[in-house]
């Protein structure tokens, strides 16, 4: 990813306005600001917390391992940690990740709502 300096996004800007005479600099600046707040916010949301499974039961990490398809047979806590890890840390199974982190969310907000949880098997 390339990351934007501030003498980049002054030429964009120059050339924005060369363009377009009616062009606004503090509304493109605010606009900038904007997108990067909002970029900032969207990586601090709890797709991509970075989880610490040591709290974790066995049992929780076995569904998590069920989950994603991986074996946890005569595994230790340890391996079993470093088997989820290892495979969340895979750039191809960042959308299983998600959705999986996604799901456990929604299955948590069930179970502390009063009236939802009697219907939620876990």
């Amino acid at each position: 990813m390339n990351l934007i300096t501030n003498e980049n996004i002054k030429i964009l800007i120059e050339e924005n306005y060369k363009h377009n005479k009616n062009t606004n600099v503090t509304d493109l600046m605010s606009n900038f600001n904007l997108i990067n707040q909002m970029r900032r916010t969207r990586t601090l949301s709890f797709d991509d917390e970075i989880t610490n499974y040591y709290n974790y039961s066995i049992k929780e990490l076995i569904l998590i391992c069920d989950y994603y398809n991986l074996n946890e047979r005569k595994m230790k806590k340890q391996d079993i940690i470093n088997s989820i890890n290892y495979f969340e840390n895979k750039s191809e199974n960042e959308f299983f990740v998600k959705q999986r982190k996604r799901l456990w969310f929604y299955m948590e907000t069930l179970k502390n709502d009063k009236f939802m949880k009697k219907y939620i098997i876990w």
